[in-house]
């Protein structure tokens, strides 16, 4: 029985241990996203793409603009989400349109900021997120 018992325990410990860090880095990563600036994350976001890219400091600072305008939509969007939910169909439909207009004007902005094989390899790396971002949700979570 106490050969038994001592896995048992020690496999309870670890499982709930786990939990309590997934809701950890949960809300550290909830709060982090609240408190960082559109500006800040425009700027790191051109930067990180100046370094995939090889961007010139033109590029840099047209696609930095752009990217600004993208987070604060994103942000303004984020703030309003609780206070205008749509309660039709229509609605909901309604402000999916203006989003996805939203994205198409900043992806037709980085092509004509981008040249041709610095777009392509942008968009390689936009699949690549989205890949991840799949593989991640589902992928089945410890713990839980």
């Amino acid at each position: 029985m106490k050969k038994c018992l001592f896995p048992f325990l020690f496999l309870l410990f670890a499982v709930t241990t786990q939990a309590q860090r997934d809701d950890n880095r949960k809300a550290r990563r909830a709060a982090l996203a609240q408190n960082v600036s559109p500006e800040n994350l425009a700027s790191l976001q051109a930067k990180k793409l100046t370094l995939a890219l090889d961007l010139s400091d033109q590029q840099q600072n047209q696609l930095q603009e752009v990217l600004l305008q993208a987070a604060t939509q994103k942000q303004n969007a984020r703030a309003n989400r609780n206070e205008n939910r749509p309660d039709s169909r229509q609605e909901r439909l309604a402000l999916a349109e203006a989003r996805m207009d939203d994205m198409i004007a900043t992806k037709r902005a980085i092509k004509e900021i981008l040249n041709a094989e610095q777009y392509e390899k942008f968009e390689k790396m936009k699949i690549k997120r989205q890949r991840n971002k799949m593989e991640q949700a589902e992928k089945p979570r410890r713990g839980k």
